[in-house]
């Protein structure tokens, strides 16, 4: 939204997107597609984007994006019971299993911003995922 109240496009994403975060300096921004197992940087100041990362359905769907203190971007993957921080070149540099299938939202907070708190589907999962997965639809907390 512009200082006057109307809003302005500043970039354009091919596709759906699931989740997007906006980097502290205002200027990067990036989009988890969980339909095309992507996620996108853009340059909002210029309005050009493209792909950062692309997810193979094995590994799991980015559903969700956050960036932590240090400005890394960390992804829940849909699917793919676990969340992974991705490195600049677009590829996995750390993976964080999780007891359930499906995370569906990150942030971090905490009293010093290192709590990484997962929240999780339950809806849509089966007799059998929901048995071998009791913890979907919690919020989870990683603490480091």
């Amino acid at each position: 939204m512009t200082h006057n109240g109307t809003f302005s496009p500043m970039t354009t994403l091919a596709g759906p997107v699931s989740d997007l975060v906006v980097a502290s300096d205002g200027r990067t921004a990036y989009a988890a597609s969980a339909e095309r197992g992507t996620v996108v940087i853009a340059d909002l100041a210029t309005g050009k984007s493209r792909v950062l990362a692309r997810m193979p359905a094995a590994s799991g769907r980015p559903r969700s994006c956050t960036l932590d203190a240090a400005g890394r971007l960390w992804v829940a993957l849909k699917n793919g019971w676990s969340v992974a921080r991705i490195d600049e070149l677009g590829e996995i540099a750390e993976r964080l299993p999780v007891p359930v299938p499906n995370p569906t939202g990150l942030c971090f907070g905490g009293e010093d911003g290192r709590t990484l708190y997962v929240t999780t589907a339950r809806i849509g999962l089966d007799r059998f995922d929901l048995s071998n997965a009791p913890l979907s639809g919690q919020c989870l907390r990683f603490v480091e």
